[in-house]
């Protein structure tokens, strides 16, 4: 009954309004336990979100695989095996594709709640809620292989958007995926402009947040090795992706 219409639509909904209600600071958790804590929690949900789609699969009658560790672009990430998706039909494969993103909110809103109290582990919570809601955004977005591309291209009918549709499809269906190819093109080449700055941003935000001194030296060195090791992982990926978008 967790994955059935009502409760993923409630799960999804709730949460989102948890998240536009709660009144909720994202501040450093103290010390390196409430670090770890924090982390584990955005773990905990990312790991609710994949068993969002293995139980939603199983409630379709088939099995579900193992759930593992693996690198999206340059991004650790969990996933399930969810391979028998295939055999459903359009509607069902939807559900599927959707139970995560929607048991993920859920958790996040939850945790943004806890963060808009004023009790214990406040931070961890704020920390929870803000990861949970990255990892959903992330997810949604249909310009990579994320459950938000496998849930546009079942909605189409489609197996893959990187290429032409099948013969005989309709000419507005022809123009949709054309269109969507070139703003998936225009998509990679805008995080490849924009994404060493904020990297570099982003590390000595953390490296503050850890109790660093961003203008030391040696931090900044370690920001800008970051930034090349993540920068050059993100572009050999986006230029493999661009390469097949054009040449398809």
């Amino acid at each position: 009954p967790w994955v059935g219409t009502f409760c993923l639509v409630y799960s999804a909904l709730m949460g989102a309004v948890a998240y536009l209600v709660a009144d909720y600071r994202l501040v450093a958790p103290g010390g390196l336990g409430g670090w770890l804590a924090g982390f584990g929690l955005i773990l905990a949900t990312a790991f609710w979100h994949e068993l969002g789609h293995a139980t939603a699969l199983q409630r379709e009658g088939y099995p579900p695989g193992g759930i593992g560790v693996g690198v999206l672009f340059v991004i650790p990430v969990l996933w399930a095996d969810v391979t028998p998706v295939a055999a459903l039909p359009r509607r069902r494969r939807l559900r599927v594709d959707l139970a995560g993103v929607c048991f993920q909110l859920g958790a996040g809103g939850l945790c943004a709640v806890l963060a808009a109290t004023d009790g214990p582990g406040t931070a961890v919570f704020g920390m929870g809620a803000a990861g949970a809601l990255a990892a959903v955004i992330w997810s949604l977005l249909p310009f990579m292989r994320t459950d938000g591309y496998w849930a546009l291209c079942d909605f189409l009918g489609l197996e893959d958007l990187d290429r032409p549709p099948p013969a005989g499809s309709s000419r507005l269906l022809s123009w949709f995926v054309a269109l969507f190819r070139v703003a998936n093109g225009l998509f990679l080449c805008f995080v490849l402009v924009w994404s060493p700055q904020r990297i570099f941003g982003l590390t000595l935000g953390v490296a503050d947040l850890a109790g660093f001194e961003p203008g030391n030296p040696a931090v900044r060195g370690f920001a800008v090795l970051a930034t090349m090791a993540v920068f050059g992982g993100l572009a050999w990926r986006a230029w493999r992706r661009l390469r097949r978008l054009i040449f398809s």
